[in-house]
């Protein structure tokens, strides 16, 4: 009997053994029971979205009103000037009592200008005027004309400043006449085609040797 429980025994440490090596190598293959790793303190800590991006505010900068007509010229390349005014002229007079000097409106004018922009602020120029004017010696009217070529320079969006050369034709005493001139003006917009204007030319003859006429004129434009 004795014999009989030792054998017994023995199978059944024989049993464990095998059952518990089977385990072991199940457990080291991933197989069987999952033994999770407690948790550590980085699984712990809930990840935040990052926080978002702060705004800084920047100081607007005030609109100018008349930008957008600026940036509509800036695709134009050609404008045309449609005017009148006066001829504002300081002359020397003798009479019977001497000479004396005076200033005052001597004739009318009316002509048209166009504009072929080289770029965004200069321009080419080619006025043509009329001059209506009234001799105060015979009391006789007159017609003469002046072509004026030259540059027109834009700037502060509103304010022009131009000069060139100007040729009288048709005077009674004096067929050509050669001479230069330099103004300038401002151009207030209207509509998105539209300018008015106001100017004044200094004009200066050395042929005719009288005091530099002063030409101011009021109009529109016209941008193409």
């Amino acid at each position: 009997m004795s014999r009989f429980m030792y054998k017994c025994a023995l199978l059944c440490g024989f049993f464990v053994l095998i059952s518990h090596a089977q385990f072991a190598d199940a457990k080291g293959n991933g197989e069987g029971f999952i033994d999770e790793p407690p948790p550590g303190p980085e699984r712990n800590v809930q990840q935040q979205p990052p926080p978002p991006p702060q705004r800084t505010k920047r100081r607007r900068k005030a609109k100018n009103p008349f930008k957008k007509w600026y940036d509509r010229e800036r695709k134009s390349w050609f404008s045309l000037s449609i005017g009148g005014g006066v001829n504002v002229y300081k002359g020397e007079y003798y009479d019977e009592f001497g000479s004396f000097t005076d200033t005052s409106i001597t004739h009318g004018i009316v002509g048209a200008t166009g504009h072929l922009w080289l770029q965004k602020d200069l321009a080419i120029d080619l006025g043509i005027d009329g001059h209506f004017v009234t001799d105060y010696d015979t009391g006789d009217g007159y017609f003469h004309a002046s072509v004026r070529p030259g540059l027109r320079l834009r700037f502060l969006y509103l304010f022009y400043a131009t000069a060139g050369l100007d040729f009288l034709l048709g005077r009674p005493k004096n067929a050509f006449v050669f001479g230069v001139y330099m103004g300038g003006g401002i151009r207030i917009p209207v509509s998105d085609r539209l300018r008015l204007w106001a100017g004044f030319n200094v004009h200066f003859y050395p042929g005719l040797g009288f005091a530099p006429p002063v030409h101011g004129k009021l109009g529109m434009e016209v941008v193409f």
